[in-house]
């Protein structure tokens, strides 16, 4: 209910400009975008399937670390529909660009699943700085063009 609340009251202020959200999750290696609960592409699917791309990208060519972009169902199958999700939820509040990050669930010990022991936070948190200065870089550059329209 919190970050229900805050949302609500920056939104009514209109003093922020929140442009993008992004919730972090284990685990799948995944960076997922709108919508979770349909096959129904999202209207502004093209746009951020380009900034996934452009962010797993990145995350690659500095750590080596292989994330899948798309929808739930298109990287998890039928199994991936989410309804509720907040992804789904952030973009209903009029938020530009949000994502659902799903971190790695495996290191160099094998797998771990959802309990992907603490050694990994340096690396994990790495991929999650690069990733997300990245994402911030590409929305910051876009919304400067749009005001310049």
């Amino acid at each position: 209910a919190a970050i229900r609340d805050y949302l609500e009251k920056i939104k009514d202020t209109g003093k922020s400009k929140t442009m993008a959200a992004v919730s972090v999750h284990s685990y799948g290696n995944v960076l997922i975008f709108p919508w979770g609960y349909t096959e129904e592409p999202h209207p502004e699917k093209a746009k951020l399937s380009k900034l996934a791309y452009k962010v797993v990208n990145t995350i690659r060519a500095v750590t080596g670390e292989i994330y899948v972009p798309g929808t739930s169902y298109e990287v998890f199958g039928q199994w991936g529909f989410a309804g509720g999700c907040t992804d789904d939820w952030y973009m209903a509040l009029g938020i530009p660009y949000s994502f659902t990050l799903e971190l790695p669930e495996r290191d160099e010990d094998g797998f771990h699943g959802f309990l992907l022991p603490p050694e990994n936070i340096k690396r994990v948190g790495k991929q999650l700085y690069i990733g997300f200065k990245r994402m911030a870089t590409l929305i910051f550059k876009e919304d400067q063009k749009m005001a310049e329209v």
